[in-house]
């Protein structure tokens, strides 16, 4: 009868990992909460190149095999002295996904490693494993589960001081559940969610240790969401969510704080041409004790738009403000909002190209005389080949410029990347 408003995911897809090898399963839901009718170029099916995965029981297994060699201007990130140098990076990766009817279940790991041509910067190799699932209890009333577990480091510029022999390297464990029910028109749902992060200490290149313990959190979230269909392609929605992060050591004094968020918004699918959803409301923060900081607050609001433009050509938006974790010894948290555009274009059946642009502004919350205010500005542009359901070839070029302001800001850069990705999957 009608389409409620499901959450639409972003499609701001980032590295070379953008040939879809596995379908991607989405919660059984009753046909009134369907708004899945329009297709973008990235998710839509292609019969002709998609891999078909290897048999295995109830499951298929989809495996991958990557290399790429990337040409960066400015490889440490640097505001003087700018280093070129060409990474080569090999990358094994698989996915295995149940076949059923009913219920949904995945598995998924990867391993990649990274050597400099020229520079001393041969990258620790880093891998992940995960998992997710969905338990379909009844028509509309759904379980849906993740967990994940990474090794792996900080890009440089990320907020690593200048002159680190080597990139930061963190572990990360997080999981996550989420209960959703519907209600002829009402769907509610809740989550909980868990983010742990262990970051190692770095060391610049006289050998100075530079401590990383104060970074080290632990960060829970608990959120409520319903949205209730007004039409059979608007809903409306409100959402609440409570998150702790609870930092590990006080060597910089406590930098505990709680932060809520609330929003009202629309979730919409108007005719073959446009779907999205935009919330908007108010955020919060607190400290438990962080001497002479304010707690932050403001305006927060979150969204994303999908414009088919035609059948062959892809629009999307996407606009994202909140308060989150800082990695600046000076400031327990920041504010940051993100602005991002990305336009997909289906050349040929086996061709995608395709144009992104993003600003981000980090707005860094600290004791006076702190002060420090990011702007980051980045473009790409690049080009997906499929040349058959085994093989493609990926081609990128990205920019980068970080503009830091105040009297304790980091350094301002650039950089300019081209990537040449080569790809082989089943």
């Amino acid at each position: 009868m009608f389409r409620a408003g499901l959450r639409i995911s972003s499609m701001l897809v980032a590295g070379l990992a953008v040939v879809t090898q596995a379908p991607v399963a989405s919660a059984q839901s009753a046909d009134d909460m369907d708004r899945d009718r329009d297709q973008s170029v990235r998710t839509r099916t292609n019969p002709d190149y998609d891999a078909v995965g290897i048999p295995a029981g109830g499951f298929r297994f989809y495996p991958r095999l990557g290399v790429s060699a990337e040409w960066n201007d400015n490889v440490f990130a640097s505001t003087v002295n700018e280093v070129d140098d060409i990474a080569y990076t090999a990358s094994v990766d698989g996915r295995l996904v149940s076949d059923w009817n009913t219920h949904f279940l995945a598995f998924q790991g990867s391993v990649q490693d990274t050597t400099y041509q020229d520079q001393s910067e041969d990258l620790e190799t880093v891998w992940s494993l995960g998992g997710e699932g969905r338990i379909d209890v009844q028509r509309g009333f759904t379980i849906n589960g993740d967990a994940a577990y990474n090794d792996t480091y900080e890009p440089r510029g990320s907020n690593d001081p200048s002159g680190l022999a080597e990139p930061i390297q963190y572990t990360e464990q997080r999981a996550g559940v989420e209960v959703a029910r519907e209600f002829n028109r009402l769907r509610v749902a809740g989550r909980v969610r868990y983010n742990m992060q262990d970051f190692e200490d770095g060391i610049l290149v006289n050998l100075t240790p530079v401590d990383q313990d104060f970074r080290d959190r632990t960060v829970m979230e608990y959120g409520a969401r319903a949205d209730y269909a007004v039409s059979p392609d608007t809903a409306v929605f409100a959402s609440y969510s409570y998150r702790t992060h609870d930092y590990d050591t006080e060597t910089l004094g406590n930098r505990d704080f709680q932060r809520q968020r609330a929003l009202v918004g629309a979730a919409f699918d108007v005719t073959d041409i446009v779907r999205g959803e935009i919330g908007a409301g108010y955020t919060w923060a607190e400290y438990d004790v962080f001497t002479g900081v304010e707690d932050p607050n403001g305006f927060t609001i979150s969204g994303a738009l999908d414009w088919f433009v035609t059948q062959l050509t892809t629009f999307n938006f996407t606009v994202e403000r909140d308060i989150g974790d800082s990695g600046d010894p000076g400031a327990p948290s920041r504010i940051l909002t993100d602005v991002a555009v990305r336009v997909d274009h289906e050349l040929y059946r086996n061709v995608i190209v395709f144009a992104r642009g993003g600003w981000t502004e980090d707005d860094y919350n600290g004791a006076p005389p702190f002060d420090r205010v990011d702007d980051t500005v980045s473009g790409a542009v690049g080009c997906d080949w499929l040349l058959n359901r085994t093989a493609a070839i990926q081609a990128r070029f990205t920019y980068l410029e970080r503009d830091s302001e105040g009297t304790t800001a980091a350094r301002d850069y650039e950089q300019n990347r081209f990537t040449l990705g080569f790809t082989l999957r089943r």
